[in-house]
């Protein structure tokens, strides 16, 4: 590179467009060889000193790369370029993009083609419309929940990779058509201690912003200890439901103990005694199993027991399916799933599913049911370790694979998703002929003596094979209710308090494998039914807030007892009569106000009339009681209860004989003529999740937002991207 006395910059011949031949390094900045201008390159960014090259002295190989692609001069309105960028940010919202994606060199051939002279706007001004766009969208969320009667939320964590915190609430409710709303009401980036007390603030800050503080009826989480209180320091009744999918979670982990792990007895001697220590065996994880030659990375499908949501590639229809495809491909999540390759699990996802898992059992306490499933799970991981850390024995299995005309991968489970590990054994089912020929060739096959020595301590007998077949028995129940609770466009409430019931009888029935298998299942049952009385029957208080939501619910309304709906109605006509009263005394405060800026204004004109005074005397010139309203909505009330069980024992037997799907939503539109005043309190208590998807769902996005490509997002960008991705729609007909 050479400078002439004109300044003027003569190409280097080994290659001008090399920036450093231009440029010296100074730190955080450079200086510019050239005009020795002293330039910032803060974070190691060089766009700023290509830019100087290209503006200040014409070098047109620092420049875009618009020349290179010869594009054509403008050829469309300012107009339609506003409508052109508002689906640019729509897309890169919709489907997670990088900023700067739309700039890339083939995109832009694609736009030059298409759109000649169109040039797609830059990642900071992306950045800047997101921001406003947030705004906007957060005013549209306002305006539309100032039209709602109540309102039910979801709240829970996440932490991603790189420890930043985010709070996401989620709000649902019934509009005044009758249809069900899921939305994200906030993702923010929570950078304060996770109090009980510091969450309390920011969920109430956040619901006042939006006006629904005293709109808001319940609040769904989850069951940690910062959690446990949320309800209680919210605005007046609001009912705090732990999330049903949770507990279920803890029934089938604990109950069945498949996190437990074997403990190894030392002894360990001093000068008074001998101290016996349990300490917990090494389960091999980081044990070195790979071939001798070669090495050759599989895909595990987790390598952090914490992990709990997948990440789904380009698909988004995430909110659809509960712990299912997306959310959760540890799940099974339709009929067809047998015949499909899952998808691989994320482990940027950290929750606090995993924190009430038992791990260690106590000895004493004489489980060997629990330690034998722990001891079987345990090599069925190690199994699955086994194959992917081996590419003999994945090459092997491929060809299996074909032969047996079998579909699905083998993948390890996750301590923060049960059914993950249901999952683990439906596939180890699926591989048994498999996994039995990989024994029996064990010689066969390559491997070397540190592997096959592994293979012989995990071999599976008859027996565990049996165990296997019987744990996915016992577990599909539990699997298909998953399933059932997976929508985010059906109240969930009623339906979960139908599954837990079912799910009790089923576990008490003993009656349904033969003699010879009759006593594992028996045991098998007996710790998951005690666990689900634990986690449900014998939490008094939120039982019976199951019952009285689902009462409203005909799916829900056919399990319940006589004296079960009998003590609901009772309570709802208490709250129904106190907030009629409440309303009541509002209005004659109001109506008392007016009626006295009346007389006042009157007295000096008028006096009182010989028949005013005549019924004032004898008592007929009053205000109606406060209590004549009441009493008659209490009438038309117990008419209604008397219509509705009839109306709802009538759609449970539809449901239940397969006549019909459950649909909450439009029975109470089909019959809210006939039930007008229970109709209305029925969108109240309908509102209420029992399940909290919509924030797993939202996770599931930031786990794939903040991937390999787009790690540096800032969190208050991807919380504006977050809460903007169930906004945006895809018409647009009037540009932002």
């Amino acid at each position: 590179m050479n400078v002439d006395d004109s300044n003027k910059v003569k190409p280097n011949i080994s290659g001008s467009s090399y920036l450093w031949d231009y440029m010296i390094k100074q730190n955080d900045k450079a200086k510019c060889k050239i005009c020795s201008a002293i330039l910032s390159r803060k974070n190691g960014t060089t766009s700023g000193l290509r830019k100087h090259l290209f503006q200040m002295h014409k070098l047109e190989a620092f420049g875009v790369n618009s020349k290179k692609l010869d594009i054509k001069p403008q050829q469309f309105s300012v107009d339609e370029k506003q409508k052109l960028d508002s689906l640019i940010i729509n897309a890169i919202v919709e489907d997670g993009r990088s900023f700067g994606d739309m700039r890339q060199s083939g995109i832009l051939k694609v736009f030059n083609h298409l759109k000649p002279g169109y040039l797609p706007p830059h990642r900071n001004t992306i950045q800047r419309r997101l921001k406003r766009l947030q705004s906007e969208e957060k005013l549209m969320l306002i305006k539309e929940l100032s039209k709602i009667q109540s309102l039910g939320i979801t709240c829970d964590f996440w932490s991603d990779k790189r420890l930043y915190s985010y709070l996401c609430l989620t709000g649902h409710y019934i509009t005044s058509n009758y249809q069900f709303v899921s939305k994200i009401l906030s993702f923010s980036w929570l950078h304060h201690r996770h109090s009980s007390t510091n969450i309390s603030m920011v969920i109430k800050k956040e619901l006042k912003d939006l006006n629904v503080s005293e709109k808001t009826r319940s609040i769904t989480t989850d069951g940690a200890a910062s959690m446990s209180k949320i309800g209680e320091t919210l605005y007046g009744d609001t009912k705090q439901i732990y999330c049903v999918a949770h507990r279920l979670h803890l029934v089938v982990c604990n109950g069945l103990g498949l996190w437990v792990r074997k403990q190894k007895l030392l002894y360990a001697s001093t000068t008074d005694a001998i101290t016996k220590i349990d300490i917990s065996e090494d389960d091999s994880d980081e044990e070195d199993f790979t071939d001798d030659i070669q090495f050759i990375s599989q895909p595990s499908s987790i390598t952090n027991s914490s992990s709990s949501l997948e990440s789904f590639g380009n698909s988004f229809d995430i909110s659809n399916e509960l712990l299912n495809t997306n959310l959760d491909n540890n799940v099974i999540g339709n009929e067809n799933l047998m015949d499909e390759e899952p998808d691989n699990f994320s482990d940027d996802i950290i929750d606090n599913w995993s924190i009430d898992v038992i791990e260690d059992l106590d000895i004493s306490s004489g489980e060997t049911v629990q330690q034998n499933i722990g001891d079987l799970m345990k090599k069925c991981r190690s199994m699955v370790k086994l194959i992917n850390k081996s590419s003999i024995l994945m090459n092997y299995v491929s060809k299996l694979k074909q032969q047996f005309n079998i579909r699905r991968s083998l993948q390890l489970d996750c301590k923060s998703r049960w059914n993950s590990s249901h999952q683990l054994i439906v596939v180890m089912l699926i591989y048994k002929k498999i996994v039995n020929k990989i024994h029996s060739e064990k010689h066969d096959i390559g491997l070397n003596n540190k592997q096959m020595n592994k293979l012989s301590s995990i071999e599976l007998d008859q027996f565990d094979w049996k165990m296997l077949e019987l744990l996915d028995f016992v577990l599909k129940p539990f699997a298909q209710a998953t399933k059932l609770l997976s929508s985010t466009q059906y109240p969930t409430i009623g339906i979960s308090y139908f599954a837990i019931v079912q799910i009790r009888d089923f576990l008490e029935d003993l009656n349904t494998v033969d003699v010879d298998d009759w006593k594992i299942l028996f045991n098998f049952k007996v710790l998951l039914l005690n666990q689900l009385e634990k986690y449900f029957m014998e939490k008094d208080e939120q039982w019976q807030l199951m019952k009285n939501h689902a009462y409203f619910d005909p799916i829900g309304y056919g399990c319940l007892t006589r004296r079960e709906r009998r003590t609901v109605e009772s309570n709802i006509i208490e709250s129904h009569e106190s907030c009629t009263m409440e309303e009541m005394i509002d209005e004659q405060e109001a109506n008392e106000t007016q009626s006295k800026l009346n007389r006042k204004r009157k007295s000096t004109s008028s006096k009182t009339s010989p028949m005013t005074k005549f019924l004032n005397s004898v008592g007929k010139k009053r205000v109606c009681s406060s209590m004549d309203i009441p009493t008659a909505s209490k009438n038309t009330l117990n008419e209604e209860f008397t219509t509705y069980r009839t109306l709802a024992q009538r759609e449970y037997n539809s449901i239940v004989d397969g006549d019909q799907d459950p649909d909450v939503v439009q029975f109470w539109q089909s019959h809210q003529i006939e039930l007008q005043q229970l109709s209305k309190i029925a969108t109240s208590y309908l509102s209420t999740p029992a399940i909290s998807v919509t924030s797993e769902s939202a996770f599931s996005t930031a786990s794939y937002l903040l991937r390999k490509q787009w790690s540096h997002l800032t969190p208050i960008n991807l919380s504006h991207s977050i809460f903007l991705k169930d906004k945006l729609h895809t018409d647009f007909n009037t540009p932002y």
